[in-house]
């Protein structure tokens, strides 16, 4: 009796699959880019912004794991020419990757070029980062440039499924965390059902049409219950080992459904985008050679340029070191993943290396949005202009300042916000000099734009959530930069 085991474990991809994650993840990394990296250039990434060298030469002091900020080429460019240079490059990276141009070695740039900018300040990233760079880094040892592309690495292969260890990677990553995304939830709130209505009264992130979903409690608890069914489905889905094709289109309905929700009434910044991006990958063949059969009648074909694959005569030892790296990664990522548990970490060695991994963006591995509960303190910050005379204005309305949550749309910056969590909310850092440069930014940027001010103060704005639609009063706390010369 023979046993074919790949009758019942059969971890692919489809490489019509790797094409379009190639288009929409290199799509992705170009509007992250423009969006959210380009448009805080000088604040974030250089010598003039916030975390200028001597600022971050004192975090690392007070934090040696954090040495690992400085493992980064952009920490070879301070001014703001070097950088928007060096961003310059990430962006033509980025460009061959979309398009398929050597994607193997356009990938590898650009994941240097990713973790670069990411090590350069690691306070702003948040999830979508984190997913973006785990992306990136299996896509180095997939074949994306075999379908949807103008430049192909060597002749079309005509089987449509690549299997081996870079496939069962992806697939176990996305199981992982799915599975670490429900597993973390351990809070009284998913457990009464009530964690979707504490993540809706966080003022900062929602969007106008949450406060409607906020009042129907019955629907709200649904919402929280299902969440986890959900999230503990996918990675067995992922890997049934019955009717595979279908329980991986459904795993894609449960993602896109599930994310699709959150979008509407939290903003999470790229995340919402970047679950099309790799749902394509797990979608089987069947329904890929539906949608090409019925295509056929519009004769829609690609002339790819064939291309010599440049690493063809070193293939076979390529392939078998890629093979050990990637299971000693995935064991690292797994372990990582573990630590992030309460209830596994008691059990786990977390040497110094391992702890070091959590300041950066791809091995923090932590994917317990919203655990073991979503937050009960939420807070948002005003930046605020000393006039001559002592009249305080929002420097960014230029009204007068008004000591409440009113006027902070023009604050939802994701990027500025995950900063603000990152360093004040949350504490993750508590350093005097961060804030400080902070301040001072913020002074010289008012004045380079006219306003007469004196002094710059920051203020942090909290509230704890107390139960379902009852918060505490506001608090807030006051940090001042005036200059010694005026």
């Amino acid at each position: 009796m023979n046993f074919n085991i790949q009758k019942y474990f059969n971890p692919y991809l489809d490489y019509r699959g790797l094409g379009l994650f190639r288009l929409f993840l290199g799509s992705l990394l170009i509007i992250d880019l423009l969006v959210n990296k380009w448009p805080n250039l000088e604040a974030f990434y250089t010598d003039s912004g916030l975390l200028n060298r001597e600022t971050l030469a004192s975090i690392i002091e007070a934090d040696g794991l954090r040495s690992i900020y400085n493992f980064g080429l952009l920490s070879f460019f301070d001014s703001i020419n070097g950088v928007q240079f060096f961003f310059s490059l990430s962006l033509l990276c980025y460009i061959c990757l979309t398009i398929g141009f050597r994607s193997r070695v356009f990938s590898v740039l650009a994941f240097i070029a990713l973790w670069s900018i990411h090590q350069r300040n690691s306070f702003v990233l948040s999830g979508p980062d984190e997913l973006m760079i785990n992306f990136l880094f299996i896509g180095m040892f997939l074949p994306l440039d075999q379908r949807f592309t103008f430049f192909r690495s060597g002749i079309k292969l005509k089987a449509n499924q690549h299997k081996g260890i870079a496939s069962f990677y992806f697939l176990f990553f996305i199981g992982l965390e799915y599975f670490f995304q429900a597993f973390l939830k351990t809070g009284h709130l998913w457990e009464n059902g009530d964690a979707i209505s504490y993540a809706l009264m966080e003022t900062i992130w929602t969007k106008p049409w949450s406060s409607f979903l906020l009042e129907q409690e019955a629907v709200c608890t649904f919402l929280t219950k299902s969440t986890l069914w959900i999230e503990y489905s996918i990675p067995l889905l992922i890997f049934f080992p019955w009717i595979n094709k279908w329980t991986r289109v459904l795993a894609v309905i449960l993602l896109i459904g599930l994310h699709g929700t959150i979008f509407i009434f939290l903003d999470l910044g790229l995340f919402p985008f970047i679950v099309p991006t790799f749902a394509v990958l797990l979608l089987p063949s069947n329904v890929f050679d539906y949608f090409e059969n019925k295509l056929k009648q519009y004769k829609l074909k690609i002339k790819a340029i064939e291309m010599v694959p440049i690493t063809d005569k070193y293939k076979g030892k390529f392939k078998s070191i890629a093979g050990v790296f990637l299971i000693f990664i995935l064991f690292i990522v797994t372990w990582k993943s573990s630590l992030s548990s309460e209830r596994l970490k008691e059990k786990l060695p977390n040497p110094e290396f391992m702890k070091s991994l959590n300041n950066t963006s791809m091995f923090s591995q932590y994917w317990g949005f919203y655990a073991p509960n979503p937050s009960i303190t939420h807070g948002w910050f005003k930046v605020v202009g000393v006039k001559p005379d002592g009249t305080m204005v929002d420097l960014r309305t230029m009204k007068l300042l008004s000591m409440d949550d009113s006027e902070i749309d023009a604050y939802r910056n994701y990027s500025w916000n995950v900063f603000y969590y990152k360093t004040m909310v949350y504490n993750y850092v508590s350093s005097r000099p961060l804030l400080d440069r902070w301040s001072e930014f913020e002074y010289q940027a008012a004045r380079e734009t006219g306003h007469r001010i004196v002094q710059v103060q920051i203020i942090s704005f909290k509230q704890r959530i107390l139960s379902k639609n009852k918060q505490s009063q506001i608090r807030n706390f006051i940090f001042s930069y005036a200059p010694k010369e005026r």
